[in-house]
């Protein structure tokens, strides 16, 4: 689905803006995550803590990346290291959808709270 299909328009606000309903999935790192009221953490664990340093004691070739990051330079600029052993951290996911939208509100908050953060700890991946 191309983003452009995956959105659709509401109406306007009090403030006459326009919302959006995005297919998307929403990763954040452990620093947004800590930051995050109890009841706002509606995302689960991603499926493995980053810790480069055992990685580079095991693997032989360049790490290529997953569903989330590119590779090991986008996965470095996501957690804010200078070099790729010390990428240690969890990342977080939260899948959204028609049912249960990511708004530009909630998408605006959480931008908020990556200029609070070491890296770019937010990704979107669109469906």
């Amino acid at each position: 689905m191309s983003i452009e299909s995956s959105y659709l328009l509401l109406g306007s606000n009090e403030r006459g803006e326009v919302a959006t309903i995005k297919d998307a999935v929403l990763y954040i790192g452990e620093d947004i995550y800590s930051k995050l009221k109890t009841g706002k953490r509606k995302f689960k664990k991603y499926f493995h803590y980053y810790k480069m340093t055992e990685w580079a004691e095991t693997e032989d070739a360049e790490w290529k990346g997953d569903d989330c990051f590119e590779d090991m330079e986008d996965l470095r600029e996501f957690f804010g290291d200078e070099e790729y052993w010390t990428i240690r951290g969890d990342v977080y996911v939260r899948k959204y959808s028609f049912d249960e939208p990511l708004m530009d509100e909630e998408e605006e908050n959480y931008r908020g709270l990556v200029e609070k953060t070491e890296g770019n700890q937010m990704r979107i991946k669109y469906e």
